[in-house]
C-alpha cells in the first residue's frame, strides 16, 4: 500500500507539472523583441482605438506641469472612464492628470481638457487643437 501511495503521489505531481507547463517559457527566448515590445505597448489600449495616439498628441500639445482634466467620454467611473483615465498617466507623465467624474471640482483646477472622441463646449475653455481622435481645450484667460 505504501508503494501504491508513493506512485499515486508521483503521478499526481507529474500531472500537475504537465498541466502547469507554459510553452511561452521556452518560446520567449525566440521572440522578435522589437515586434513583441510594440505589441505589448499597444495591448493595453486595445479596448479604446485611437486613445494612445490621442494621448500622444495631448503630450505634444501640452507642457510639463500643466493640469489636464480627462473629459468624461464615459460618464461613469466603472463604465469606461476609469479605463481611459488610468491610461493617461504613463503617456502624460510630468503633467497632472485630473479625474472629473469622481471630483467634478477638478474642472476649476484644470489648465486644459483632453476630450477623446469629443468636442465639448465648456464655459471658460476654448478648443485649441483637434485630431482625428479628439480635441484639446485650453482655459481662456
Amino acid at each position: 500500500m505504501k508503494n501504491a501511495t508513493r506512485w499515486a503521489a508521483v503521478a499526481a505531481l507529474a500531472l500537475i507539472a504537465a498541466g502547469a507547463f507554459e510553452p511561452l517559457y521556452f518560446r520567449i527566448y525566440r521572440l522578435d523583441t522589437p515586434a513583441f515590445r510594440a505589441m505589448m505597448a499597444t495591448r493595453q489600449y486595445r479596448m479604446a482605438p485611437g486613445l494612445q495616439r490621442f494621448y500622444g498628441d495631448v503630450r505634444a500639445w501640452t507642457k510639463p506641469g500643466e493640469r489636464i482634466a480627462i473629459w468624461p467620454t464615459f460618464p461613469k467611473w466603472d463604465e469606461g472612464y476609469e479605463y481611459i483615465y488610468a491610461r493617461a498617466f504613463y503617456i502624460l507623465s510630468s503633467r497632472e492628470v485630473l479625474d472629473v467624474v469622481r471630483a467634478p471640482q477638478n474642472f476649476s483646477r484644470a489648465d486644459v481638457i483632453a476630450a477623446w472622441h469629443a468636442a465639448p463646449e465648456v464655459p471658460g475653455f476654448a478648443i485649441v487643437q483637434r485630431s482625428a481622435d479628439g480635441t484639446l481645450l485650453r482655459r481662456v484667460r
